[in-house]
């Protein structure tokens, strides 16, 4: 991840930057995604009412983590912007 220069990847082709940065993300919502369906299909086996629940549940998950990725980008736009004002103290 960090060039021969002892820089951070800023140099070079901005696709494979994206996509090196991008790429672990992707597969993370995807096998989020894999998951909640593996769930929903064996919560079905339990009925309707368990099938309610589940899908209420996969709702507030999905809520909490959009806050959390939210919190967690604001965060890194803050640190980002100490560290190359060389503010380190903040």
């Amino acid at each position: 991840m960090i060039a021969g220069n002892g820089n951070i990847i800023t140099e070079g082709s901005l696709i494979k930057g994206l996509l090196i940065v991008a790429l672990p993300i992707i597969l993370s919502n995807a096998l989020l995604s894999v998951l909640e369906i593996v769930d929903m299909y064996y919560i079905g086996h339990l009925g309707e009412a368990s099938i309610a629940g589940g899908s209420v549940s996969m709702s507030l998950m999905m809520v909490l983590r959009v806050l959390f990725l939210g919190l967690m980008i604001a965060t890194a736009a803050f640190v980002a912007r100490a560290y190359g004002s060389n503010n380190y103290d903040k």
